[in-house]
């Protein structure tokens, strides 16, 4: 299933990327094989936390009720909704529980592969005005900045790349880990190949549950 679904993202993602970028970013062939690269290992990432949850969930039931629990924390974390150059330097559980989630590490990656991830991005500023009469025409500036420092703590572009791969990947190995153990687990309880073992939820495989009662009516 792994190799499948990583087949599915690469295609999704070539697709993706050859009707999108040469029509709205223009970079050279390069940069889009690095775009498409990180935007694969994103998917494939967000692709073994779904392999996770159906190996560890006793029933579809269990699984639809977590899919939005685990979805809802990547989209309010991911530095989407809120950037973490607005968070407050005190705001430290939000930035933890941000560096916790998947998009963020493909989020911030990807914005490095970007054109404008070296510059030519105008970013508002916000500065406390001074003492005298006109200091608040200074209130608001502008500066120019890069994309990934809209969202991010400025980083070098390669560190972007790196933390990103990273993040991604320990979180894929982590997804797949525990997916694993739980098919083990379930292996050593049934002593049965993992096909004609009983699903969690403590009901048959329908598989098996239709080859015993074909077996009953022939006898």
């Amino acid at each position: 299933k792994v190799l499948a679904h990583a087949g599915q993202t690469g295609l999704q993602t070539v697709l993706l990327v050859a009707l999108v970028v040469p029509l709205l970013l223009q970079q050279p062939l390069a940069a889009t094989a690095g775009l498409w690269a990180m935007l694969w290992l994103t998917a494939s990432s967000a692709a073994s936390m779904g392999l996770m949850v159906s190996c560890v969930a006793p029933s579809f039931r269990f699984a639809l009720t977590a899919v939005p629990l685990l979805m809802i924390p990547q989209i309010v974390l991911g530095g989407v909704l809120r950037p973490e150059v607005d968070m407050a330097r005190g705001q430290i559980l939000p930035r933890i529980l941000g560096c916790l989630t998947l998009q963020r590490w493909g989020f911030e990656a990807t914005l490095a592969m970007d054109t404008y991830a070296k510059g030519g991005v105008m970013v508002q500023v916000v500065e406390a005005p001074d003492d005298n009469r006109y200091g608040a025409m200074g209130l608001v500036q502008f500066r120019d900045g890069t994309l990934p420092g809209c969202f991010f703590t400025e980083k070098s572009r390669l560190a972007s790349v790196l933390l990103g791969t990273g993040g991604l990947a320990a979180g894929s190995l982590l997804c797949l880990g525990i997916a694993r153990r739980q098919l083990e687990r379930r292996l050593r309880v049934c002593g049965q190949p993992l096909a004609l073992c009983p699903a969690p939820g403590g009901q048959g495989s329908p598989v098996r549950s239709s080859e015993s009662s074909a077996g009953g009516k022939s006898g």
